[in-house]
């Protein structure tokens, strides 16, 4: 556990068991009481800086606005600070290697008393909690000024002091000794509703180490499930699509036997045989040969020609149809393209929109694949 005192100086408190708690002085702190719907709290964290715009000098968005339960008035206890004071403590905190865990007001450490708030003086410094949740800190002569005006609460506000010779009169009446020095307060963590009033909120939000260690991982853990997950759904569709061909062969086999080899036909069965492979041969070459196949050996062609662009394509089961255009000739993809059965061609002229306007010339062609 830790305390960052006024002077911006890190201590380490000493405690049974520690943690990375820490305390940070109340001076810069400012607590209100605001009307938030009960049946919204999810949407507090953005209600709450509209709510109190009125009152705070400045623009909303450079201040920390730490929300905690609502009590039994239907009240909502908020406490505003600038964030830049909370970044000064935070960067403190990195400079040392804390990664904090909960992060308190020094306010919350003075003893509650049901009975009212709380005036705690010690080091010529006072801290007045005026509530479970909240409370606010400032010099003796501040908090001694800020209740004589409200001197209507005086007689529900209990006081404490390392020297009650000091408080002013209408505080000294009933004074009592500090029970203990605040600092041996701070070694025990506040309770509900206090503990809810955790600086680490909303942009604050403390996050997880695994998160940490593992954010810089997860684009490139992204990437590969995606790939991972296009792979599988591809290897799905090959399988389906071979075991699809594998059942219409069947089935033509099953068939040509019917036909030609009816019940107690004896005849000579040669020729029949040799029917029966060339029909087989001709069925293998068509299944190891479909659009996508095509497609990629397309690919591989067009890619050593630097000018090409494709236009359309059109690609299914049956047949590929590309439409492609450049502005210098076809001659160096041509004849690799007429390797391709059954491909038919068509070449026109074209005229580019493009901001060149340099004529293209547009080459049409489509593949069919053969059927069984």
């Amino acid at each position: 556990m830790w305390l960052i005192d006024r002077d911006n100086q890190l201590t380490k408190l000493p405690v049974a068991k520690p943690g990375s708690q820490v305390w940070v002085p109340s001076d810069a702190l400012v607590a209100h009481q605001v009307s938030l719907p009960l049946n919204r709290r999810h949407a507090w964290a953005k209600l709450a800086p509209f709510a109190l715009e009125e009152k705070l000098i400045g623009d909303i968005d450079n201040f920390h606005f730490v929300i905690g339960l609502a009590q039994e008035d239907g009240q909502v206890p908020v406490l505003v600070l600038a964030k830049e004071k909370m970044n000064a403590w935070l960067d403190i905190l990195a400079e040392h290697s804390i990664q904090p865990e909960k992060i308190w007001p020094d306010v919350l450490a003075v003893p509650y008393d049901k009975q009212g708030s709380v005036l705690w003086h010690e080091g010529g410094h006072c801290l007045l909690r005026l509530d479970e949740q909240t409370g606010l800190s400032g010099s003796l002569e501040w908090i001694s000024a800020a209740l004589r005006v409200r001197s209507d609460s005086l007689t529900k506000i209990k006081v404490y002091s390392d020297a009650i010779e000091k408080l002013p009169e209408f505080l000294r009446k009933d004074a009592e000794s500090l029970p203990r020095p605040l600092a041996e307060c701070m070694t025990e963590l506040p309770r509900l509703p206090a503990s809810s009033m955790n600086f680490l909120q909303g942009p604050y939000r403390l996050t997880s180490p695994l998160k940490i260690w593992f954010y810089p991982w997860f684009k490139a853990a992204a990437a590969a499930l995606t790939a991972m997950s296009f792979y599988l759904i591809t290897v799905f569709m090959q399988t389906q699509m071979i075991d699809n061909q594998q059942v219409q062969l069947r089935q033509s086999v099953n068939r040509f036997f019917q036909n030609n080899f009816p019940s107690g036909d004896v005849r000579d069965m040669r020729p029949s045989v040799r029917s029966l492979i060339e029909y087989l041969e001709l069925n293998v070459n068509a299944m190891s040969v479909n659009p996508w196949l095509v497609l990629l050996r397309v690919d591989g062609i067009l890619s050593q020609c630097k000018e090409c662009r494709v236009e359309k394509i059109n690609l299914n089961e049956e047949f590929v149809s590309l439409e492609i255009s450049s502005s210098e000739s076809f001659d160096s993809i041509l004849p690799r393209l007429e390797e391709i059965e059954d491909l038919k061609k068509d070449i026109r002229s074209l005229e580019d929109l493009s901001e060149d306007g340099l004529s293209r010339k547009r080459l049409s062609f489509e593949f069919r694949v053969k059927k069984t």
